[in-house]
């Protein structure tokens, strides 16, 4: 009886130790899994990383490429681009310059952008306007510039008005006054050459009619 009780014993002590071993192997191949998927999730957010890293390099390339960066005395930062057969120029921070961004992107890369990507890169491109970029004046619709005038006519080519003492032109392609349009801003009416400027005395609130110089 105490033979068969003391196997029963040690048979009883080997199930148990098997079964602990069991578990310690499965504990260990969950550990192993756990580790293995903490991995592959590191290396996937790496990828990611480099990935915007690389989208956010590529833009910025594109633009400095591609664009005039500069900066206003306010360090307000700016971008022209050569856009069809004119220039544009944005405030870095404005929805229509995220917008030309974005279409130089499809245009080249035929790749869709946004979010923190496109933030970053401006923000590069902001630290380029403002320290590595010449200052210039931008204006709104009139600006004065070497002795003449220039006033933007609003349409959508972009034409400019130049006025000197001898008369004016229409230039289509002008860059040396930056001019922005804020949003809202409408077309003047296309000037034409001949009329009367004594029609415009109705306008001109003068004392007598000796005021009104011709």
């Amino acid at each position: 009886m105490i033979n068969d009780f003391a196997k029963q014993v040690i048979e009883t002590e080997q199930d148990e130790l098997i079964q602990s071993l069991k578990y310690e192997d499965h504990d260990s191949t969950v550990n192993t899994k756990t580790k293995n998927e903490g991995g592959a999730d590191k290396n996937k957010q790496e990828q990611c990383k480099e990935k915007k890293d690389t989208k956010t390099t590529q833009i910025i390339k594109l633009m400095l490429d591609s664009c005039e960066l500069f900066h206003d005395k306010n360090k307000r930062g700016y971008a022209t681009i050569k856009k069809d057969n004119h220039h544009e120029t944005y405030t870095l921070r404005s929805k229509a310059f995220r917008h030309a961004v974005q279409e130089l992107m499809w245009r080249v890369y035929n790749e869709g952008i946004g979010g923190q990507i496109l933030q970053d890169a401006i923000g590069t491109l902001e630290g380029h306007a403002n320290y590595a970029g010449e200052c210039n004046p931008v204006f709104v619709r009139r600006a004065e510039h070497n002795g003449q005038i220039y006033l933007d006519l609003g349409n959508d080519r972009h034409e400019v008005v130049e006025i000197s003492p001898d008369g004016w032109t229409i230039r289509k392609d002008q860059n040396s006054v930056k001019f922005r349009r804020p949003s809202g801003m409408t077309a003047l009416p296309y000037p034409i050459e001949g009329g009367n400027i004594e029609k415009l005395k109705k306008y001109v609130n003068l004392a007598n009619a000796d005021d009104f110089l011709r």
